[in-house]
């Protein structure tokens, strides 16, 4: 073998030998490759001849994920006597330079709520104690003090004096480090389009905001509830409801946060894939009232939502205003006007359930045919007369004088009277009608006054003379 090939291969070896690293020192924060996890102990390698461990309770009663064989991980040095152990945190009994050293690094450390005191909480640290302020006991805003009395937290020192004797603790702190770790973690596994398990936290006019995780809280945008968004959230969702969502966007916001959005819609399919194997038009469908517009109203029928039209209500009487007969959650029976999925739009009509009462009206009615109708308005020309329902005919003040007189009190709103049909234009829907002449069909209310009065002298003056010119 040649000498080059004995010293190319002695510096690799050298190279790949680890480098010697110093003993770490109590207190100091410090990373390990995970090696082995047992059933009581982790094992890492710290770049060290012999491997440091560290307790998993540390993990298990703090609500932490278990790390992994692989896994780089960062812990403080708890103890270096035999051998080196790592944690989260030190034990109460630790001598004062251990607990320096603690402050000096930030290390958590443990200790046990004695009593009360002035704003605060003493706190057993083994030979030393120390002062917790109440706003540093939790993370909630409102604390009941006595619930905390004789249980055991890790706390981290805020402040020390140099003999030990004014140590003032935080557990906020720790818990808010904790809450980090938790939510780094759960972040790391969520993915965009993956569902989860949530709790409705608050609903505001534009949505709900919903915690998907521990203190994390993603928005469910009222245009992602449903296929057709809601009036108001309150509609679909209450405060403290469990539901699940499918993570629409994961946005990356400051300090390694994210923007959450949510969806619920997105759970459910498409209502117009398919709506033309489930609708046509024609067909008479149930339908729910979803929102009144002052131009009409929004139905949902098959999952789809369309527009009855306020001239789509009604053949029978004229409707001014939707409320007159319809109401948001009312159940109807409605009739598919037209269909455009790829517009997503959709129409119905009300009116053409029960039919259009026009629709044989030349078959039914001819010129010349008496009968009796109702007077529904007056106007300023004539009366409008309804002949049924749905079918109402025109009968004008120059038709009346010309049958030779007038009601000095005129026809009312419900007053029958017989009429005789002079013209039928079915396109128009119009009927014009004259007072009628013959036994059984009384032009104006029976037992009334036939003299014509001021206003029909005056109308029938004009009448006579436009009559003579015209001669």
């Amino acid at each position: 073998m040649e000498d080059s090939d004995l010293e190319s291969r002695f510096e690799r070896s050298i190279e790949e030998l680890p480098l010697k690293r110093e003993r770490p020192q109590v207190g100091q924060k410090i990373k390990g490759k995970v090696v082995l996890v047992g059933q009581e102990n982790i094992f890492l390698d710290i770049g060290l001849k012999k491997e440091a461990y560290a307790e998993r309770a540390e993990f298990e009663s703090a609500g932490q994920r278990i790390p992994q064989v692989g896994e780089e991980i960062e812990l403080f040095v708890i103890s270096t006597k035999g051998e080196i152990k790592l944690g989260r945190t030190l034990r109460p009994g630790t001598q004062w330079d251990t607990l320096k050293e603690a402050f000096r690094s930030g290390v958590p450390i443990e200790g046990k709520v004695m009593t009360t005191k002035k704003g605060g909480f003493s706190i057993s640290l083994g030979g030393k104690v120390g002062f917790c302020p109440i706003s540093q006991i939790s993370l909630d805003s409102q604390v009941d003090p006595e619930s905390h009395i004789g249980k055991t937290y890790r706390f981290r020192i805020l402040k020390a004096d140099s003999r030990g004797e004014d140590i003032v603790l935080s557990r906020k702190e720790v818990l808010l480090e904790e809450l980090k770790e938790r939510q780094r973690d759960y972040l790391m596994e969520l993915r965009q389009n993956s569902i989860v398990r949530g709790k409705v936290k608050r609903i505001t006019p534009y949505g709900a905001f919903v915690e998907i995780g521990p203190s994390l809280q993603g928005l469910l945008h009222i245009r992602d509830m449903a296929w057709y968004p809601p009036n108001s959230a309150q509609e679909l969702l209450r405060p403290e409801q469990e539901i699940d969502v499918m993570i629409k966007e994961l946005i990356p916001h400051k300090e390694g946060r994210f923007k959450i959005s949510l969806s619920l819609k997105d759970l459910t399919p498409d209502p117009w894939e398919g709506i033309d194997k489930r609708l046509s038009l024609g067909d008479v469908v149930k339908a729910k009232v979803k929102r009144i517009m002052p131009y009409g109203a929004f139905v949902e029928a098959e999952g789809v939502e369309g527009l009855v039209h306020l001239s789509e209500m009604s053949y029978i009487r004229r409707i001014q205003r939707p409320e007159e007969i319809l109401s948001v959650g009312q159940e109807i029976r409605v009739v598919v006007k037209a269909l455009d999925p790829a517009q997503r739009k959709a129409s119905f009509s009300l009116r053409d359930v029960e039919g259009d009462p026009w629709a044989d009206v030349g078959e039914r009615y001819r010129p010349n045919q008496k009968l009796t109708g109702t007077v529904t308005k007056r106007l300023k020309n004539g009366y409008l007369i309804s002949l049924e329902p749905g079918v109402t005919g025109y009968l004008s003040m120059e038709a009346l004088l010309e049958a030779g007189g007038l009601d000095s009190k005129g026809l009312g709103e419900g007053d029958k009277v017989g009429v005789e049909i002079v013209e039928i234009k079915l396109k128009e829907k119009r009927i014009s009608l004259k007072p009628a002449r013959e036994e059984g069909y009384e032009p104006y209310l029976p037992g009334h006054e036939t003299k014509l009065g001021s206003l029909g002298e005056y109308l029938k003056k004009a009448l006579d003379e436009r009559h003579a010119k015209a001669s």
